[in-house]
């Protein structure tokens, strides 16, 4: 929940309706989290799960805070117990439908509430637990000091099993399926008999020519695999869900299907079959490759999730090369399937989708 417009403060006042006092912590469900302020008089529980964590850099959080932003985080106000020997907090209602409770020694600023609402806004940094409050969004972006930059979370991954994929028409351009050889550095461990793996759609292979000229001196783009005829694309997906399904005998069809999506673009959908897809990572003059983490196609069993872009077992080396090859591509105009950090598209119906665009400029294609 984020808070409504902020508007020209009234004199302090009162809360209408007085909020909830301590209640027997027995009745209380898991999971639980505390917080207090800083000297110890405020302290509270909640508990659920962490529900809309943002930022606010609105004039109220500013000069309330004297900084740039301050972290929220929902819990359910029906679960929130006042627990420390100050009992309630001193309460401030900055405009008339929201109230703020401060601690009336320290000053510390730990809850908000809105008239009507069902959840408390606590302060992510009151909170003992500060696991999973990552802001997800910044309210009031505009009004924050222009020199700070805040890096949100990334919100769930769409997967290409998500029938919004499916859906994005396809208007094809007509771009021919060109080979790559000769432009980029290319690895033959995905190598065909007839070549097809070095092939791209011509758009696609200028935005990654682009992409290497914003590199690091001394790094290049290893070009891996990009066409995928689809009857192969229909093979890679049918021998990784019969992976799936051996060692998951209880799962539903349905199941199987989503969580091979994870790793393998259904065949319906697949974005090198269609030309627009491609599997790289960087290396340097010597052509040695550089640390991204895992190894390229290692899955999300194999790799305890390590093979998503954006997974934090990684080592701070790796997750400084996965920048360096997000930055190029992403400034190229190619997006990321998030699940693997070597997967970069451009034209197909997943890149339409979330670019927000009205159809996709490649569909499933072969060689001319």
């Amino acid at each position: 929940m984020s808070n409504t417009s902020p508007t020209t403060p009234n004199t302090p006042a009162v809360p209408a309706h007085p909020l909830p006092t301590a209640r027997a912590a027995s009745q209380a469900p898991t999971p639980v989290r505390t917080g207090h302020c800083q000297c110890g008089r405020i302290s509270y529980q909640v508990t659920g799960v962490p529900d809309d964590p943002h930022v606010c850099s609105c004039p109220h959080e500013t000069r309330i805070s004297g900084g740039p932003a301050v972290l929220w985080v929902g819990f359910p106000l029906d679960s929130l117990i006042w627990t420390g020997p100050g009992g309630q907090p001193k309460w401030f209602a900055t405009y008339p439908t929201l109230r703020r409770g401060f601690c009336p020694d320290c000053g510390t600023h730990l809850v908000s509430v809105a008239d009507g609402s069902s959840t408390v806004m606590v302060t992510g940094f009151s909170l003992t637990d500060q696991r999973g409050i990552e802001p997800l969004g910044h309210s009031y972006r505009e009004n924050a000091a222009p020199w700070m930059h805040v890096t949100l979370a990334p919100g769930p991954i769409v997967l290409m099993s998500d029938p919004r994929v499916a859906a994005v028409p396809v208007t094809d351009c007509g771009e021919p399926l060109v080979d790559v050889r000769g432009t980029l550095l290319v690895d033959d461990r995905r190598a065909d008999a007839t070549g097809s793996y070095a092939h791209l759609r011509s758009g696609v292979l200028d935005r990654l020519v682009h992409a290497q000229s914003l590199l690091p001196d001394g790094l290049r783009l290893l070009f891996v695999e990009g066409y995928r005829p689809p009857e192969l694309q229909r093979t890679y997906f049918e021998e990784y869900a019969g992976e799936l399904r051996a060692t998951n005998p209880t799962w539903s069809d349905e199941r199987v299907h989503q969580a091979t999506s994870r790793y393998v673009s259904p065949p319906e959908i697949a974005p090198h079959s269609a030309g627009a897809a491609v599997d790289l990572t960087l290396v340097d003059a010597d052509g040695t490759e550089l640390d991204m983490g895992t190894r390229m196609n290692a899955g999300p069993e194999e790799s305890d999730g390590a093979c998503y872009t954006d997974a934090a077992s990684i080592s701070p080396q790796a997750g400084a090369n996965r920048a360096l090859l997000s930055d190029a591509l992403s400034a190229g105009g190619l997006i990321n399937y998030g699940t693997e950090w070597w997967h970069w598209s451009y034209g197909d119906r997943y890149w339409a989708l979330m670019t927000s665009q009205p159809a996709a400029l490649y569909g499933p294609c072969s060689p001319q």
